[in-house]
């Protein structure tokens, strides 16, 4: 049965003692339900060890910034309050399969041996901004809001293995001076950020899956970082990520991971054309509000350029895309092939129609007729298929200006389809 602690004397009593001037707590099977200031200001000493287990703490829990923490050890903690620990200074410290419920916040914290989180539930935030880490094992915890990095430095190995990030996961601008291991990390719904991250040494992020898509943008690569079987979904990864991963996979010669990024960059190139476009023209408007001069002018050239591109490279995507999937899929270039053969050889049917050389009538005689019908039409839509085919290959009709030109055009489209599907036959050959 655990002990009931509501006051902060009875914790003092039961879990604080002073060992040749370190301030030591421990604590274990207990539920306190009273904020704990844990250090006062008459104490003549500025080192702690804290040692609690299987303890539920419903207050808020304070700890005055002139103390450095020597050592740290809680597991099967539950933490119902905000758990402040901004501005410290830790030498060893060890979350064991804790419950965080409300907001954590290591931020401006120096970490001069150990850090150990392993196993534990992080409910809200959780901060590490600023902060300096040694050897850190970040392993097998879930972090159910958002769990930020932001500008830490590790200045020995880093183990982030096994990690459920459920929301945004940011480690912008965080140097790792030692080796990155980060397998087996899961990033659910929101991106997981290594934009401007700095790997000093021999990294991983093998095994790895991001539904919410991840961010290499800007990152510094000294030595190397492995991606093998690194597995991404949705389409929140930008362009020079993607680009970044499918140069990775082409110098294992892995071709068929290659041709899945390959499909990815050039979704996430077309999504970000379209955003700068909207963005260049929304700009533009602005502009014209605003008064003439130099920057001005400039600006609205930069702009129109922005514009321009879009325009020009938007056709080619979206003819990849509908045609053959950039390359990647024959179903998808035969599907063209029919739908625009069979839409253009129906316009040029119906011209000699209107035109009354069409050897046949809508309508129904008898089926000898109907079937005569078929076998004429689909005899000549085969003809029809082939782009070098004769310009009066249908007996029967004369041929004028509309029929000619529908039938130019069709050649061109039908040529393109060809060409899109040989493309997409060859996409294990040509990476």
């Amino acid at each position: 049965m655990k002990r009931i602690i509501n006051t902060q004397e009875e914790f003092n009593e039961k879990a604080y003692k002073l060992f040749s001037n370190v301030h030591e707590y421990n604590l274990k099977n207990a539920v306190v339900n009273c904020d704990l200031d844990f250090f006062e200001e008459s104490h003549s000493s500025n080192v702690v060890r804290i040692n609690f287990e299987l303890v539920e703490f419903k207050g808020k829990l304070k700890f005055n910034q002139r103390f450095r923490f020597n050592s740290i050890f809680i597991e099967n903690c539950t933490f119902e309050e905000d758990l402040d620990f901004t501005n410290h200074g830790f030498r060893e410290i060890e979350f064991e399969s804790c419950r965080f419920k409300r907001y954590v916040d290591f931020s401006n914290s120096v970490f001069t041996d150990i850090t150990i989180f392993s196993n534990n539930h992080f409910t809200s935030e959780f901060v590490c901004v600023d902060c300096s880490f040694k050897k850190t094992f970040c392993k097998n915890n879930n972090f159910y809001k958002e769990a930020s990095f932001l500008a830490s430095d590790f200045k020995e190995a880093a183990d982030f293995r096994l990690n459920c990030f459920r929301n945004v996961a940011n480690f912008s601008y965080v140097t790792f001076f030692k080796t990155f291991i980060g397998n087996n990390i899961i990033g659910y719904s929101s991106l997981v950020d290594f934009s401007r991250v700095t790997f000093m040494k021999d990294s991983f992020l093998t095994q790895s899956q991001f539904y919410g898509g991840i961010s290499l943008y800007a990152s510094t690569i000294k030595e190397s970082l492995d991606l093998t079987d690194i597995r991404i979904f949705g389409q929140n990864t930008d362009s020079n990520t993607l680009r970044f991963i499918k140069a990775f996979f082409l110098k294992q010669n892995n071709r068929v991971q290659v041709l899945k990024f390959h499909e990815k960059l050039m979704v996430a190139h077309e999504k970000e054309l379209r955003e700068n476009y909207k963005k260049a023209k929304q700009k533009l408007i602005e502009l014209k509000l605003e008064d003439e001069n130099t920057q001005k002018k400039s600006l609205i050239v930069e702009y129109q350029e922005v514009i321009k591109d879009y325009k020009r490279d938007s056709i080619i995507l979206n003819l990849n895309r509908i045609t053959n999937n950039y390359g990647l899929s024959w179903v998808k270039a035969l599907k063209f092939i029919l739908y625009s053969s069979i839409f253009l050889y129906t316009a040029y049917i119906l011209v000699f129609i209107y035109n009354k050389s069409y050897p046949y009538k809508l309508g129904w005689d008898d089926f000898n007729e109907f079937f005569d019908a078929i076998n004429y039409t689909l005899k000549n839509y085969l003809q029809f298929l082939w782009p070098t085919h004769k310009f009066d290959f249908m007996a029967g009709t004369h041929s004028n200006f509309f029929s000619y030109l529908i039938d130019i055009f069709s050649r061109i489209v039908i040529g393109f389809g060809i060409y899109q599907m040989i493309q997409a036959f060859r996409k294990f050959g040509k990476v």
